[in-house]
């Protein structure tokens, strides 16, 4: 990778909030940039002076490598086992063909068990919510079952509103995180849906055939209500549902 000149000057320097910051172009030798976007993310893509690159197995590893390195043990220890990659989140694949799809979940999970033989890909469960229309049960199938069983974890983002655990039969056996969303943006608001928090791990755990494997929580902010935020870390540890009063006030 190496860094051009300065994009033109209307477009270098940007002001946000009395930050300047200046953009430039990036060029990536002998790589295809894939316009497989439709228009709509096409043109925000181009307004983010972002492009994708299309995923063939050989550049897939070569990129990948530079963020899954050995170094990273000898930098801050061996830590841990999962790695995070999110390919298509809130980006549509540029073709539904579950051989595609499949192949590509494939090149992902082998770079990182070059990495690391041990290795488990943790992925936001976002886009099988987002872009439902999209991911119909042969793609979703195609991406989870491309890697060997127990190699990926989901993060069922938004179950405490859009459970994807029940209309997908437990992530077609794929384990699951139990998730808390919440909150957008940090958006200051009271509310809680206190009933489900209390009810909705419980009932994911002891359903038929369950793969859930933890509870979690993502939210895009915290702690505007305390009791929210005590209660969903409790549900981790309880085997039963927790009685929620409703107090008039």
């Amino acid at each position: 990778m190496r860094k051009n000149k300065p994009l033109d000057e209307s477009r270098k320097t940007g002001q946000t909030s009395g930050t300047k910051m200046a953009f430039y172009s990036i060029k990536i030798v002998d790589v295809f940039f894939d316009n497989y976007a439709h228009k709509k993310r096409l043109m925000f893509s181009l307004q983010c002076f972002c492009h994708f690159l299309e995923m063939f197995p050989l550049r897939l590893e070569t990129y990948s490598h530079l963020q899954i390195s050995p170094d990273l043990e000898i930098e801050y220890g061996d830590v841990t086992n999962i790695y995070n990659c999110d390919t298509f989140n809130e980006n549509e694949p540029p073709t539904s063909d579950p051989t595609y799809i499949s192949t590509l979940g494939s090149d992902v999970y082998e770079v990182m068990s070059k990495v690391n033989k041990d290795a488990v890909w943790l992925m936001q469960g976002w886009l099988f919510y987002s872009d439902s229309s999209f991911w119909k049960p042969p793609q979703m199938k195609a991406l989870l079952h491309s890697v060997p069983f127990g190699k990926m974890i989901v993060l069922d983002l938004f179950v405490d509103v859009k459970p994807v655990w029940e209309s997908s039969s437990q992530f077609y056996g794929t384990p699951y995180v139990w998730c808390m969303l919440h909150k957008f943006g940090g958006n200051i608001e009271m509310y809680g849906i206190l009933d489900t928090l209390a009810s909705g791990p419980i009932v994911a755990c002891v359903s038929e055939n369950s793969t859930m494997v933890g509870v979690g929580m993502c939210m895009e902010g915290i702690e505007h209500n305390l009791i929210v935020y005590e209660l969903m870390p409790e549900m981790a540890f309880r085997k039963d549902k927790v009685h929620v009063e409703v107090i008039n006030v």
